[in-house]
């Protein structure tokens, strides 16, 4: 992910993050996310001096606590050298408001967040392109960021718990995540009744082509028609598992 997408998440999570009472497992996401609100918020598009008046009420509007919260943010943000702290308030160093989703991002990696905040994130994004199975999820997780299999397991749930992504129960053993914002729950119960009627050669092409997607981010329609079969791919297209975009010159 680029940065302003990894901002975006983050600011995702951090909305989130406010409607529980335990956010232990994702504090640097947390303060990342809180320290970017708070930045956008006072961000202009020249070097700018705010009184500690304006401050205070710009933390309130985006939801910040001003006793418990803000000044650490503000210390947060002054130590990556995006804003200077004074007696009486604070100079902006050059921060605009098209840069602040990238000076999230900066702020989360100079926290060096955990694997698990880090594979939250990926988590969000893939759940945004199409629903996935829960099992797979999992695996994905704990190959690519060296996960052990209980705490990819943990991150799921909380995931779920806390709202990054949305569930939908397959059977007893698995489910579809999701984002509930983007894909309603009946299209969801579309494509697990489709992955329930797969057989298991029709599911590992699924998941083998689901591996090539990944790797090279778009392919031919030939190929995705070679790797699955045309009954499959008519199958699996219809339900919305991939998305299909004519290029014309």
């Amino acid at each position: 992910m680029d940065k302003k997408t990894t901002g975006s998440w983050l600011i995702y999570q951090t909305g989130k993050l406010q409607r529980v009472t335990d956010q232990s497992s994702f504090e640097k996401s947390y303060l990342a996310g809180k320290s970017g609100i708070l930045l956008s918020a006072i961000s202009k598009d020249c070097q700018g001096t705010l009184t500690n008046a304006q401050i205070q009420a710009l933390a309130k509007a985006s939801g910040i606590n001003t006793l418990t919260e803000l000044p650490v943010l503000l210390r947060h943000l002054s130590e990556q050298g995006l804003l200077e702290q004074g007696q009486n308030g604070i100079d902006v160093l050059g921060v605009t408001t098209s840069s602040c989703l990238q000076h999230t991002a900066d702020l989360f990696d100079a926290l060096m967040p955990s694997g698990i905040e880090v594979a939250s994130l990926a988590l969000c994004e893939e759940a945004s392109n199409q629903p996935l199975i829960f099992n797979e999820a999992k695996e994905k997780l704990s190959d690519l960021y060296c996960l052990a299999q209980g705490d990819a397991g943990f991150l799921l749930k909380q995931a779920c718990e806390i709202g990054f992504v949305d569930f939908e129960s397959i059977d007893e053993t698995t489910g579809l995540l999701f984002n509930g914002n983007l894909f309603r729950r009946d299209d969801v119960a579309k494509v697990r009744k489709v992955l329930n009627s797969l057989s298991d050669l029709e599911t590992q092409k699924q998941m083998e082509f689901a591996d090539c997607l990944n790797a090279q981010a778009c392919v031919p329609v030939e190929t995705a028609v070679e790797c699955l079969g045309k009954d499959l791919f008519n199958k699996l297209a219809v339900i919305g598992m991939y998305d299909i975009n004519i290029v014309s010159n």
